[in-house]
């Protein structure tokens, strides 16, 4: 007996998954209020730092390359070679600020948000941090593959002539990568995913989170002003029902003098 699976018998699916994805639409009359949370800045939000001493910084009138690291001033040493020599002062200063206030925002989202935070910004700052550190990998492993271990002279392989490059008149050299076979397609792989997921993340899945957190947190601002609004409520028919036994025992003891009158 043949218990092959005739093909001609095989019927799709058409009928779809029953799963359906949250829906995390704002109402029309918190749009306003969305559109003022979803303004993030981390160097606003509550910090899990507390600042203590009390001295301000006094800040210098021009910052110079050599306020930062190392690896921070190659990139500003590079564009200011194309300034002229009377601008590069202000250009430095400018360029430097720009990096002193870029580092300070990696530091705040590596810090994470502090007591006081919503969960719109618990959400942002870690999709800021997760995005931040799938792009410092993926930039880690490009600098790994861009790693020349050599350079060696290039030779016709027929005639076995040096190969001369035309616009430098010099013998063309090829660079051998440090990192070759297998190890350098898995590094290559990995780069990809990492692309990949950060894409995710700046797109469709972030949105996502955003979109669930700010739902979250505006239902959580409602709540806690309408338990203020309840409270309020509380209080003042307290203080109604108070002044009400208190004129009604004034009337009850008026009544009660009234009667000993007659």
């Amino acid at each position: 007996m043949d218990n092959s699976t005739d093909p001609s018998r095989l019927v799709a699916d058409t009928t779809g998954s029953d799963f359906t994805p949250a829906i995390y639409d704002i109402a029309p009359e918190d749009r306003e209020r969305a559109e003022q949370l979803l303004q993030f800045d981390p160097l606003a939000a509550p910090s899990p730092v507390k600042l203590t001493g009390g001295g301000a910084f006094k800040a210098p009138e021009r910052f110079s390359l050599s306020i930062l690291p190392p690896d921070k001033q190659a990139p500003i040493v590079a564009e200011l070679a194309n300034v002229p020599a009377d601008m590069r002062a202000q250009r430095e200063h400018e360029l430097v600020t720009n990096a002193l206030k870029q580092n300070s925002t990696e530091l705040r989202i590596k810090a994470g948000p502090g007591a006081g935070a919503t969960e719109l910004d618990r959400a942002q700052f870690q999709l800021a941090k997760d995005i931040h550190e799938l792009e410092t990998e993926e930039l880690s492993i490009h600098a790994q593959l861009a790693e020349v271990s050599k350079w060696v002279p290039v030779f016709n392989e027929v005639t076995g002539e040096p190969v001369i490059d035309p616009a430098t008149g010099k013998q063309q050299i090829l660079a051998i990568e440090a990192i070759q076979g297998d190890r350098r397609e898995a590094m290559q792989n990995r780069a990809n995913e990492l692309a990949y997921r950060v894409e995710l993340l700046k797109g469709i899945e972030g949105d996502r989170r955003i979109e669930k957190a700010l739902k979250g947190t505006i239902e959580t601002e409602k709540l806690q002003k309408q338990q203020i609004a309840d409270r309020e409520e509380v209080k003042r028919l307290a203080d109604e029902l108070a002044r009400e036994k208190r004129l009604r025992e004034q009337a009850e003891a008026l009544a009660k003098h009234k009667g000993t009158q007659l």
